[in-house]
């Protein structure tokens, strides 16, 4: 893939949460990993009380921006549910991602729904653990 390919390839990472730990380390560490390598990526995540994954400062120093949804929550609460993915199609067809990679179990739902909805031409999902 040449140079300007790369650079034109727009990410999406959709996550529920960011918190410490090994779904979210893999998630960073692969944004991480492809944005250094030219890639324009951007990571959508719920809010956590919980701490933060030590690579998330890493992550946005290499420009990849993380969009936290407040309505993005573990549980299913339907009412959350629906605006979240109304927001996830929403974010996709304005940045034209081409890939949009999800991970855990809320968020494979909603963004692979959100991506099929928008044409996203590449999905792909990550299982962090089974949930549903």
């Amino acid at each position: 893939m040449s140079k300007n390919n790369i650079e034109n390839l727009k990410i999406l990472h959709i996550i529920t949460r960011l918190d410490l730990g090994g779904s979210a380390e893999n998630t960073l560490l692969t944004a991480i990993g492809f944005a250094q390598m030219g890639y324009k990526i951007d990571i959508i995540c719920g809010y956590s009380n919980n701490p933060p994954s030590l690579n998330e400062k890493k992550a946005e120093s290499l420009g990849i921006k993380i969009i936290r949804i407040r309505y993005l929550v573990r549980k299913p609460f339907p009412l959350y549910d629906i605006i979240v993915l109304f927001y996830l199609i929403f974010v996709i067809l304005k940045n034209k991602y081409k890939l949009v990679h999800t991970h855990t179990s809320k968020a494979g739902i909603l963004g692979r729904i959100a991506a099929k909805i928008a044409n996203v031409k590449y999905i792909i999902h990550t299982p962090h653990g089974h949930i549903f």
